[in-house]
């Protein structure tokens, strides 16, 4: 999926984060969010960009898939996942320790 880096694009051409959030419209964290990879680039800013510069593709890049924040529930459930890997892990360890203990006896 190509990606457009809007934070490298600004500041090779010295455009301040004020400047695209007049030309979307938008507040300040929602060009953040663009920047930090968490919201796609709308296509029409892009090609507004596209109009005024002519090294717009330059700032385009492949990437694999999209940061996409997870959700307080699935961080929850995959730490929750980490956390029963962790006590599995223990129990087979007090189990080996008891039978180990036994052959001792």
């Amino acid at each position: 999926m190509l990606v457009f880096d809007l934070k490298g694009f600004r500041r090779a051409h010295g455009i301040k984060q004020t400047d695209i959030m007049k030309m979307l419209d938008c507040v300040q964290s929602y060009v953040s969010q663009i920047e930090n990879g968490t919201r796609p680039m709308p296509e029409n800013l892009i090609e507004m960009l596209r109009n005024q510069y002519d090294d717009v593709d330059d700032f385009m890049t492949e990437q694999d898939e999209p940061d996409i924040p997870q959700t307080p529930t699935a961080r929850l459930m995959e730490e929750n996942a980490r956390l029963m890997e962790i006590v599995e892990s223990q129990q087979r360890t007090i189990e080996n320790l008891s039978r180990l203990t036994k052959l001792l006896k």
